[in-house]
Formats: structure tokens, C-alpha cells, sequence
């Protein structure tokens, strides 16, 4: 055979083993793209407070397939399923390689809560780590490899042990300023839960800082706060930085600074006082107005004056918040609180106005209340004047369930 033939038969071959090999490629990306998976998704359920799997089936590859969770999660198809991921994040790539799934989620400024990261995170990543041939997974933020996911998960000490059951939390009620400065407002949190009540304590003073999730103001910065301890009796006293002197404050928006921070702390049981130190000294005044001599009771309540503390509706960027205004009275008399609640103040909303009181009575520790109005309310509108009728009455001394009928519907409510 001449050797011109030989080139040309290698050539062939060479030709011949590529074309199939080529082809063999594409048969296997396009029956890897049509395979179908089966996947555990991971949606909460709020009536045993965790996490429960539903399988669906999806077609794809692997990445196509991570994409359509991330969306699902996202934006359930089915509406009995509540949407797990926050709408803020986006998923900006998907890779698969040597049974690694690495992804990239761009947070895009998402603020939430403690409960909610932990919701989101265990749900996406219980979710992929289902994905047949995922073994390992490998999540990024916002084009970097970081420790934590928003704010409060650690990403890799999270995957290491990674679980579908939710820690445990607590709900508490943290007092920002409002915008204009003019009130407090609480904010509903549920942070991690804890026996220690000093780490309850400094949580909460980091929740402060972090700020407000709804729009209100806080003007607490970490850098502010050097540690916390609590004493027998119930006090709890905030040894702050000097730096916190910086801050150039009117004497009112003092003062409700300083109750923004013995609000939020008196939410723990165990706290009934709070005291002021600045760099471990005794201090007299802060911002040279607001008198820290003795320990400052909730709403700076004392012995010889009573008061009665109505919460009231502020609309807030598309939220709401609910705003306390203190009232003195001379007697704490349970119809005039509900008085106070049927006026609206100033751009306070009320929900009350139409609301006759038919029922109201103190059994022990639980206050029983029935209410009845006089149109037809919406549930938004009935979730409103639940909210504050027990922010309300849980001000009340020695009251610490309320049982409470709005209509037709019943409430058993505890703080």
C-alpha cells in the first residue's frame, strides 16, 4: 500500500473516531438534559413549625434542575406551599462538576429575620442536596466564598450537619423610633432562643443594631454596646462605649433612645430594670439630658404615677408598625383603655372605632375580652385590632394571657 493511501485511511479513521465521539457527547448531553429527577422539596409548615419534604419531579440537568427549585422554593406552584426563599434573592449561576454543586446567590440588600434565614437556607439547601448525584454542595454569596448567608447562618458549619428541624426561637418585641423621631414602635422578631438570659439580652441589643426590617429607625450601632451583665432583683445594666457620645440628640429623641434600648430588654422575663454605664463607670446622665442615676423601669414607669399605654396602627412603607402612646390616669381602668383605643392620634390609626366592648373580666393572671362590631371586617382588619388589643392589655400589671373573641373568631394570646 503506498503511503499516500495510508495517510488517507489514518485520516478517514481519525475522522470516523471523532464524528463518533462528537455524537456519543451529544447523545449523552441530550439525554442528561431530558433525564427526569425526583426531588424532595423543603416548604415550611407553620402549624408544627418546621420543615416538610414534598417530592416533584423535574426534567433538566442538573443545573437547569437547581434553577427550577430556587424558583419553586421561591414562588411555590401550588398555593397551599409557602414561598421559603425571599423574593430579594436571585440565583446567578448553577455548576455541576465531580458531584459538586456549587451555586452563586446574590442577596441583593435582603434583610430578615433570624427565623426566616434559617428557613430559607435549610430549606435550599435540603432541597439541592436531594438532587440524585448531588453529594456535596457549595454555596456562594454574591460572587464570594463568605461564613455566613444573609446575617445569621453559618454557611459550612450549617452543611456540615445539615438537618431539616428548625432551632428553636423566641419571639420578642423590639422598640425602634419611628421616622419622624416623634414615637417608639415596636417591631415583632423572632431570634434564636436561649436558657442564658445575658446571651438573650445581648442578642436583643444586637438585634437593635441591625436595625429595623420595616423602615423604623435605630439608632444603636454595634460599636456602641461593649457587654451587658445581669444582677439579682432583675436588673440588667449596659455598659456602653464612649463613643456613643458622638451622637448629637434633642432631649426628647434622647430620651426615647434610651427607652428603645429598656423596652426591648425588659421583653425578657428575667429583666425588670436597666441601668447605664459608660466604659465601666457609673454614669449620672446620657447625652447630658436623659437622667441614668437609677435604673430605668419599662417606659420609665415609677411607683406613685400610673399610666395606660394604647398601641396604635402606623402605616410604614407598605407594613405597619404599632406605636405605644402613654396616657396617665389615676385609676387602671380596663373600659378607659378601650376608650383611648376607639380615638385615632394625630397619623396614628386605630382599627377599635366601630368596636362595642360586650365582655371584659380579669380571671388570674388571663384577661377575657369580647368584642363585637358594628360593619363586617376584613381579616387584615381583624388581625389589626387583634394586634392591638394585646399589645395593649400585655402592659397591664399582672396580666400575661389574653383570651380574646372578635366576633365570631377566638384568640388565646401569651407573651
Amino acid at each position: 500500500m503506498r503511503k499516500r493511501d495510508t495517510i488517507k485511511l489514518i485520516s478517514l479513521f481519525i475522522l470516523i473516531f471523532f464524528v463518533s465521539s462528537l455524537a456519543g457527547v451529544l447523545i449523552y448531553l441530550r439525554t442528561r438534559e431530558s433525564e427526569t429527577y425526583t426531588v424532595k422539596l423543603y416548604f415550611y409548615d407553620p402549624i408544627p413549625k418546621e420543615l416538610v419534604p414534598v417530592e416533584e419531579n423535574f426534567r433538566g440537568s442538573i443545573e437547569s434542575i437547581t434553577r427550577q427549585v430556587f424558583e419553586t422554593l421561591k414562588a411555590p406552584k401550588v398555593s397551599a406551599y409557602f414561598p421559603t426563599i425571599p423574593k430579594e434573592l436571585t440565583l446567578d449561576f448553577a455548576k455541576y462538576q465531580d458531584q459538586t454543586l456549587t451555586i452563586n446567590i446574590l442577596t441583593n440588600g435582603a434583610k430578615k429575620t433570624a427565623k426566616e434565614e434559617y428557613i430559607a437556607f435549610l430549606s435550599l439547601a435540603n432541597s439541592l442536596k436531594s438532587i440524585k448525584g448531588v453529594n456535596n454542595l457549595k454555596i456562594l454569596i454574591n460572587s464570594r466564598e463568605n461564613d455566613v448567608f444573609l446575617r445569621y447562618v453559618n454557611i459550612n458549619e450549617t452543611l456540615s450537619n445539615l438537618t431539616s428541624t428548625l432551632p428553636k426561637f423566641k419571639t420578642v418585641y423590639l422598640y425602634f423610633l419611628t421616622p419622624d423621631l416623634n414615637y417608639l414602635a415596636v417591631e415583632k422578631r423572632e431570634i434564636l432562643d436561649t436558657d442564658k438570659p445575658e446571651v438573650l439580652a445581648m442578642e436583643i441589643l444586637n438585634e437593635l443594631s441591625y436595625g429595623s426590617n420595616i423602615g423604623l429607625v435605630s439608632l444603636l450601632k454595634p460599636e456602641y454596646v461593649r457587654s451587658i451583665e445581669l444582677k439579682s432583683g432583675g436588673l440588667a445594666t449596659v455598659n456602653l462605649s464612649n463613643s456613643i457620645n458622638q451622637l448629637s440628640l434633642g432631649s426628647y429623641t434622647a430620651n426615647l433612645f434610651v427607652l428603645s434600648i429598656v423596652n426591648s430588654l425588659t421583653e425578657i422575663a428575667d429583666i425588670q430594670k436597666v441601668s447605664f454605664n459608660i466604659d465601666g463607670n457609673k454614669i449620672d446622665t446620657l447625652f447630658g439630658t436623659v437622667d441614668v442615676s437609677l435604673p430605668l423601669a419599662r417606659f420609665n414607669a415609677m411607683p406613685n404615677i400610673s399610666f395606660i399605654i394604647p398601641y396604635y396602627v402606623l402605616p410604614l412603607n407598605g407594613n405597619v408598625a404599632y406605636v405605644p402612646v402613654v396616657i396617665p390616669t389615676k385609676t387602671t381602668d380596663l373600659t378607659k383603655i378601650f376608650e383611648e383605643l376607639k380615638k385615632p392620634r394625630d397619623n396614628l390609626k386605630t382599627y377599635l372605632n366601630d368596636v362595642d366592648i360586650k365582655k371584659i373580666e380579669v380571671k388570674g393572671y388571663t384577661l377575657k375580652i369580647v368584642l363585637a362590631s358594628k360593619k363586617v371586617l376584613s381579616a387584615e382588619e381583624i388581625d389589626y385590632i387583634k394586634k392591638q388589643v394585646f399589645l395593649t392589655t400585655m402592659e397591664l400589671p399582672n396580666i400575661n394571657t389574653l383570651d380574646l373573641t372578635i366576633g365570631e373568631e377566638g384568640f388565646l394570646l401569651t407573651r
